[in-house]
């Protein structure tokens, strides 16, 4: 960002290893949504998890720097909030809220990371990470202001602190170019929806792009589920900035997924090198008029 603003670029770490989303959020948020203050997870016993409790880390960390001027926030974070991931398309909007509110600004960017793949232990569902990867993906999609980074194909399957960041940072500098400095490249690719059903066939439209989509596998990663609540592989074709998906044991698709999991592989990019976020949909398919 330095080198094409030609101009000082600097980031105030502010972060702990292992901390929640509730951990960040104020008191004042809490005691004023009642839906916010539901979301909590757990609280934590003992002193060496004493930090991932509601506000303490707010209270401890981010009070400090009150008054600062910030252009953006980068956000990576959302591990420790995998054993509830539905509660965090709750308890993320509300953080985002509740930091604009700190630092004075209602439009403060807000740059995300959504979670890599990861072999989650103990999980036998497979799917936590997954759910949770939706709960950020809808957050990008309905709060305004914010985008989304990719970084499922920069994960580490055994590895929770996967190691190939450069592509992290490259993807969180693009975002902030075009999210907070006006820029004309696209920094991210995001669903705005509505997914629509035409007989057998799905198209999902993927926003902040005219054309440029492309296959780097020969497996699609997607799925359509049948009207028995069964997942099926699909069969997709490219056009401008939608995908077609189809599926011969699918008559009826009631939802749609793509690199579902958590360990999964991407295979659809922007030619810019920008990666399509993981997602699932169902209650949100509609039939498409005539």
């Amino acid at each position: 960002l330095h080198r094409k603003l030609n101009v000082p670029v600097g980031i105030v770490n502010c972060s702990h290893g292992g901390s929640t989303a509730e951990a960040w959020i104020s008191p004042e948020a809490f005691a004023s949504d009642p839906a916010l203050k539901a979301a909590i997870g757990k609280i934590y016993d003992g002193i060496g998890s004493h930090y991932k409790n509601p506000s303490v880390l707010y209270e401890k960390m981010l009070a400090r720097f009150r008054g600062l001027t910030v252009r953006g926030v980068i956000w990576y974070q959302g591990e420790s909030n995998g054993y509830f991931p539905e509660q965090y398309a709750i308890l993320f909007p509300g953080l985002i809220a509740d930091w604009r509110r700190f630092f004075g600004n209602d439009n403060l960017p807000f740059i995300f990371a959504q979670l890599p793949s990861y072999r989650v232990p103990g999980d036998k569902s497979g799917e936590r990470w997954a759910r949770l990867r939706q709960s950020q993906l809808n957050t990008a999609r309905t709060v305004p202001h914010t985008a989304m980074v990719v970084t499922a194909d920069c994960g580490d399957a055994e590895n929770i602190h996967p190691k190939n960041k450069y592509p992290v940072g490259m993807r969180f500098a693009a975002a902030a170019e075009e999210l907070v400095y006006g820029g004309k490249e696209p920094g991210t690719l995001t669903l705005p929806g509505p997914v629509t059903v035409e007989g057998h066939k799905v198209t999902v439209p993927v926003g902040g792009i005219r054309d440029g989509l492309t296959s780097r596998s020969r497996e699609s990663g997607f799925e359509l589920r049948d009207t028995e609540g069964n997942w099926h592989k699909a069969d997709f074709h490219i056009r401008n900035n939608l995908l077609k998906l189809s599926s011969a044991e699918v008559l009826a698709p009631t939802g749609v997924r793509y690199a579902w999991g958590n360990v999964n592989t991407l295979t659809i990019y922007h030619k810019s090198g920008l990666p399509l976020p993981p997602f699932t949909f169902d209650t949100e398919l509609k039939t498409m008029k005539r």
